[in-house]
């Protein structure tokens, strides 16, 4: 997760039963770097994509891309992600420094996936 870094990416989970299009919703930070999804971007029930700042699995560190956003940077500090659709907030997960290490994944515990 660093702004410089090509290679970052935001793994989305779809923990209901039925197939949700992220066509027109919008990924956000606290720093006001925002991405528009445009085009159907379905994610199946129960499925999972990997939303990147470059389509490239070798910039990506071997991680396959499933749709690439522009505008919208990562720092290494502290950030928060957001997903908005409509009025709606989807998703929300904030993270300090002393989280963010380098090679190691974060997510949100499973019993918070319901939004």
């Amino acid at each position: 997760m660093s702004g410089t870094d090509t290679g970052e990416w935001v793994e989305l989970t779809n923990p209901t039963p039925v197939v949700f299009d992220l066509d027109g919703c919008q990924l956000k930070d606290d720093d006001g770097d925002l991405h528009l999804i445009e085009g159907p971007l379905l994610i199946a029930a129960g499925g999972r994509l990997v939303l990147a700042k470059n389509g490239d699995m070798d910039a990506n560190h071997g991680v396959h891309a499933d749709y690439v956003y522009a505008g919208f940077n990562l720092t290494n500090a502290s950030d928060e992600i957001e997903i908005v659709c409509g009025d709606v907030s989807i998703d929300y997960v904030a993270y300090g420094a002393t989280q963010a290490e380098l090679g190691v994944a974060s997510q949100l515990s499973a019993e918070f996936t319901d939004a």
